[in-house]
């Protein structure tokens, strides 16, 4: 086995084999076999040689790295570049190695570093296999790295109530950690109806180094009285409009040091949106009948369910105050972008309803699975509402079933499982969903096209023929996912799934 002076063991912690829990391998020619076997043993990894035809799928892999051999210099369509391609969307960090790779041009290897690799090995240099094992030492060392960031995060996410373990959540509180560390700027926080948007302003509010022990003050826009919304924010002097018995000092200012929580701010008045532009701006606010500003330190978080910059487009929103909302924007995931935090939040409200009754409240698989399959419009509100329903009618010490969710949550799965059992009968049309289609009305794709566009892999091919099916529902349904999935005969979650995969837009 060819070795190099500074050839020498990379000392790994156990903890890596937990930190990268598989490596895919493959190399149509398997000349690197011995080698590469030798490189991963003496980095505690174990190696999953795989066949090109037979990389594992989103669902069930757990890839962390691919070391992935190339045969010869890929041409812009190589099959090796696709293939890359897989891997990368599937998780992997790709490392590529191939003979001679040191003298191809720096075209061909930016062909590779495009389609998802991150290192191109020369296996014909004689430092090839210590390179390899330095590289591969300095991955597990990350890795581990992420995981105990993701521990540290992980309990931070807890401790301030936000439940759940997806990339979808986590993403989001990584935002969250990074904006309570700038004290001074405003937040604009996205989400759709009962996500958590609150919950994401506070904890903002609680991991701010210089607000924490300060006010949060939440106002809903949408609640306020027009009539009182300007003396309700920026307050007001005794005597400045009839009924003004007592000076008000104003929501704003009683948020002074701490953080003032502006919900469903796209409803907030258009006259007050000027003023609170100012607050911005000038961090000064003159209240109703004063004749001067005053000086005011705080922080403004802004939520909103509504797409603002639409609003800004048909001037139903001042732009220069949107801009100034939206320095740091974060995202809540929607209940449909998450199904596996389903579960962890599922045990998360039945805890806190077992504080207030005798006798622990239990979810079974059943009970799970089903919300996991249903829509949810209301989200996480939604969730706890369908469960503390559920708990108050159960008795003492019962397991939440099936026949614990409310009807109309029954009839949504039960018309799921008819459209789908439907799926395999005559082929319908999004006019008629329950009649067949004529034949001279269908215009099938053309399977010899098809197989030249995707190098006559059938895998590949069978992908693009779904992605277009799939397009096609969704042009029929105007971008409605549920009726898609009618008209395809499968569930929502399924079309939301296959949108992802394919990075569909409704």
């Amino acid at each position: 086995m060819p070795t190099h002076p500074n050839d020498h063991d990379t000392p790994v912690p156990p903890s890596a084999r937990t930190a990268v829990r598989l490596v895919v391998v493959h190399d149509p020619r398997m000349e690197k076999f011995p080698e590469i076997d030798d490189v991963l043993a003496r980095c505690g990894l174990t190696p999953n040689w795989i066949a090109p035809s037979r990389f594992p799928r989103r669902s069930a892999t757990a890839c962390g790295i691919a070391l992935v051999g190339v045969a010869e210099q890929p041409t812009t369509h190589a099959a090796v570049l696709e293939d890359i391609r897989r891997l990368k969307i599937e998780g992997c960090t790709v490392l590529c190695y191939a003979r001679g790779a040191g003298t191809w041009t720096l075209g061909v290897r930016c062909r590779l570093l495009l389609a998802g690799a991150s290192h191109v090995f020369d296996t014909a240099d004689p430092g090839f296999a210590s390179d390899l094992r330095a590289r591969l030492a300095e991955l597990l060392a990350a890795a581990i790295e992420r995981e105990r960031e993701n521990a540290r995060l992980r309990e931070q996410m807890h401790a301030l109530g936000v439940i759940g373990s997806s990339a979808g959540i986590t993403s989001m509180f990584r935002w969250i950690v990074s904006a309570s560390a700038v004290s001074d700027l405003p937040v604009l926080i996205i989400g759709e109806t009962g996500t958590g948007k609150e919950l994401a302003a506070r904890a903002i509010h609680r991991l701010d180094p210089r607000r924490h022990d300060r006010p949060f003050i939440a106002v809903n826009c949408g609640a306020i009285s027009p009539a009182l919304a300007e003396s309700e924010l920026f307050g007001h002097r005794r005597g400045a409009f009839t009924g003004a018995e007592h000076d008000r000092l104003g929501l704003i200012r009683a948020a002074r040091g701490g953080v003032l929580f502006l919900d469903e701010v796209g409803d907030l008045d258009p006259n007050l949106q000027g003023k609170l532009l100012r607050v911005l701006q000038e961090r000064r606010v003159l209240a109703l009948g004063d004749e001067h500003e005053v000086p005011v330190d705080v922080r403004i978080i802004a939520a909103t369910n509504r797409n603002l910059d639409e609003m800004v487009k048909r001037r139903e929103f001042r732009s220069d105050l949107f801009h100034r909302l939206n320095v740091i924007a974060i995202r809540v995931p929607a209940m449909r972008e998450r199904p596996e935090d389903v579960e962890p939040l599922v045990q998360h409200f039945l805890a806190q309803c077992a504080a207030g009754r005798e006798g622990a409240v239990s979810a079974s698989r059943e009970f799970v699975d089903a919300l996991r399959r249903v829509e949810l419009p209301g989200n996480v509100r939604q969730l706890e509402n369908v469960l503390r329903r559920a708990v108050v009618a159960s008795k003492r010490g019962d397991q939440l079933r099936l026949s614990d969710l409310p009807p109309e949550l029954w009839l949504e799965l039960s018309r799921a499982d008819g459209a789908a059992s439907a799926g395999g009968g005559a082929a319908v049309t999004p006019e008629s969903p329950g009649s067949a289609a004529p034949a001279d009305r269908l215009s099938p794709l053309d399977p010899v096209a098809v197989l030249d566009a995707t190098s006559w892999k059938l895998e590949r091919a069978l992908d693009l023929c779904e992605q277009q099916l799939l397009a096609a529902a969704l042009g029929a349904s105007s971008g409605n996912r549920s009726r898609a999935a009618r008209l395809l005969g499968i569930s929502p979650r399924c079309i939301f799934n296959k949108m992802r995969k394919y990075r569909l837009s409704a």
